[in-house]
């Protein structure tokens, strides 16, 4: 399970660190986010500078906070599930953590977001039928503080 950045200013505060960021270290990012193990030796062949250049981009972007950590990526969280689908999710009063709390006990959710507008949250299910789909939306269905729920059903990639 993914928790996903849920305030504005750390979002935007990010988002300004991008806009900031010069062509090489948005390709180093590039690279960190398919690989985030590739050595510094690896990644400095790719970019055609130093192994120091490597080194001391990455530091600073850590040190800036644009880059925040680095996760194992799981083999079964690479293959992709047959049936994918996004859950937005309307919550009552201020239950937000209760129920991302509940919602991070199922475990076809991947990811949940926050958002704004008419939904609070969006949460990335994945299952590999649709009988799991369904299950797992029985089970949202059960938590108390939601609201109401709309779930799209994600039929093919586009980009």
């Amino acid at each position: 399970m993914r928790y996903v950045l849920d305030t504005f200013t750390t979002l935007t505060a990010i988002a300004m660190q991008l806009d900031q960021l010069d062509a090489l270290d948005q390709s180093l990012l590039s690279l960190l986010r398919r690989d985030g193990r590739a050595s510094h030796a690896a990644l400095a062949a790719a970019l055609s500078v130093t192994r120091a250049t490597v080194r001391t981009r990455i530091e600073r972007l850590e040190a800036k906070g644009v880059i925040l950590g680095y996760a194992v990526k799981l083999r079964d969280e690479d293959e992709q599930a047959p049936v994918q689908a996004l859950t937005h999710i309307r919550v009552e009063g201020h239950r937000t953590d209760t129920v991302m709390r509940r919602l991070g006990g199922i475990r076809w959710i991947n990811a949940i977001y926050s958002t704004n507008g008419k939904w609070d949250l969006i949460a990335e299910v994945q299952a590999q039928s649709n009988m799991e789909l369904d299950t797992a939306l029985v089970a949202m269905r059960e938590i108390e503080g939601i609201a109401e729920s709309e779930t799209s059903i994600l039929l093919r990639k586009l980009t």
